[in-house]
């Protein structure tokens, strides 16, 4: 049964998002910790990670803010010094329709996205009205650097020169 809304808005909000695609489009990447192992004898961890591409996803510019950290001794009266620190977060926006990715994926807040080989945590994941699509806020891991490339291979590379003679 089909959720109770308007066919008209469901449209327009599909166009709206498609025409954002078209002027702010660029490919990401999106990654998912699918699952984490360890070894209790050694110690050792292994994580597999997923990697979902997303052709087109509207990418709005990014927004540098100012945070500050501070710490207990501002709550408390009697501190002579108060400590802190700030420093720079640049914020970006993703919006990933849900026609180009599976049906089954869904957009956590643990993923996190991979734009011109940076990496974005995802700080806020909202769903957009009628289920058309995910608007993901992401923070910047300056410092942190992962590639765009995805290998796809095929049967064909794994043949040498003297394979491709040989008939048995």
């Amino acid at each position: 049964m089909r959720p109770p809304y308007n066919d008209t808005t469901h449209y327009h909000v599909a166009h709206n998002i498609y025409a954002m695609k078209k002027q702010y489009g660029a490919p990401i990447l999106v990654r998912t910790k699918a699952a984490a192992t360890s070894n209790s004898q050694t110690g050792d961890t292994s994580l597999t990670i997923t990697t979902l591409r997303v052709r087109r996803a509207v990418v709005l510019q990014g927004v540098v803010t100012r945070d500050a950290k501070q710490s207990i001794s501002l709550i408390t009266a009697q501190k002579q010094m108060v400590q802190g620190g700030g420093f720079d977060v640049g914020k970006r926006t993703f919006i990933i329709d849900r026609r180009d990715v599976p049906r089954d994926f869904v957009l956590r807040k643990d993923d996190w996205i991979v734009f011109d080989s940076r990496h974005y945590d995802l700080d806020t994941v909202t769903e957009y009205p009628y289920g058309t699509a995910w608007v993901a806020i992401g923070k910047e891991l300056v410092g942190r650097a992962e590639g765009m490339q995805l290998l796809f291979l095929s049967a064909t590379d794994g043949l040498s020169l003297a394979d491709a003679g040989t008939h048995a």
